[in-house]
């Protein structure tokens, strides 16, 4: 679930951070912050908000203070001020471009073909057609005085070529942010379902395509080898086959930013300490395609197995993290 820097505390009538709310409560400025942990997006936005290790003690804490959406399902209320800010901002900004996805101004367009994964040359922004504009951003572009607001100033669109931020763009649309716009590489219209592909839905499985896979995922070490990590989607899942398995990706954290390797050891400590903590669990990303496994040969009773193996997309040395979007 994506994390917000700030969000409003009915409780001071303001915006806080987390770390700051962190501070407040901390030192006793706002105690009274705990008790009702009444956070929202935005002062006329009920979309609810979770404080996740503002109310604990420095000493026990395994990742910063942050606040994160209470519900992945939940809707922001159509005038929210930050859904509003968000698509006012990307109307006036030069877009993006990455080997993933590029986007121009409310239209995002896909870097990767469905089946044959990413292409070795990066899409350009220019290439994407810009949809009908909604009438009601064209009323919100105007200054207090009726002037039109001033385009700003960027030298170079970000380069960026990892999937997180379109992972963010489909956050939005799901939570509510419907300007977003997503086409193929061919310039089709196409939905954010038929890339992110929920696999907590119980729906039967492709293979061989490239997407999005995300769900309700855990993290654990493997101990022959203390560099490896497995990152593992809750329940079974089932491919048009018949065939069903967990899916689990191994890890190699030599592969990995020391950042991501820390990430992945302070889910593991959670999860390996009490794998009944909620907060062992997460939501994960992962961009790759899945197939059936080789058969296998059960070590104890013989039985020969296959299961559902999810291959990462494009990985690279020293970027396995870049297939991986955990929140």
């Amino acid at each position: 679930m994506v994390a917000f820097e700030k969000v409003w505390s009915p409780t001071i009538k303001n915006d806080i951070s987390a770390l700051k709310a962190w501070n407040h409560w901390d030192k006793g400025i706002n105690p009274q912050l705990q008790d009702s942990e009444k956070f929202r997006c935005s002062e006329n936005c009920d979309f609810k908000i979770i404080a996740a290790n503002v109310f604990t003690k420095l000493k026990d804490q395994k990742v910063s203070p942050y606040f994160k959406s209470a519900n992945k399902d939940q809707q922001h209320d159509p005038n929210c001020d930050r859904i509003v800010g968000q698509i006012a901002k990307r109307q006036y900004d030069n877009g993006e471009t990455s080997s993933t996805y590029g986007r121009k101004q409310n239209t995002v367009k896909l870097g990767f073909d469905l089946t044959t994964g990413l292409q070795p040359t990066q899409i350009s922004v220019n290439s994407i057609p810009t949809l009908p504009e909604p009438l009601v951003l064209k009323n919100r572009k105007s200054n207090s005085n009726g002037n039109t607001a001033a385009k700003p100033n960027y030298n170079r669109p970000a380069q960026i070529k990892s999937i997180e931020r379109l992972v963010s763009y489909f956050q939005d649309w799901r939570a509510g942010d419907k300007s977003l716009k997503l086409i193929d590489k061919n310039n089709n219209r196409i939905s954010f379902d038929d890339v992110f592909i929920d696999l907590g839905d119980n729906k039967e499985l492709s293979v061989n395509q490239s997407l999005i896979y995300f769900g309700n995922a855990y993290v654990k070490r493997f101990k022959a080898n203390m560099d490896i990590f497995y990152l593992s989607f809750t329940g079974e899942h089932k491919l048009t086959s018949g065939l069903s398995s967990k899916i689990s990706i191994g890890i190699n954290t030599k592969n990995v930013s020391n950042r991501f390797k820390k990430m992945l050891n302070n889910k593991a400590d959670i999860f390996e300490s009490n794998n009944s903590n909620p907060e062992a669990y997460f939501e994960a990303f992962v961009y790759g395609k899945l197939s059936e496994s080789e058969e296998k040969t059960a070590k104890v009773t013989g039985e020969k197995f296959k299961t559902i193996q999810l291959s990462l997309e494009n990985s690279k040395q020293n970027n396995l993290q870049w297939n991986f979007v955990i929140y």
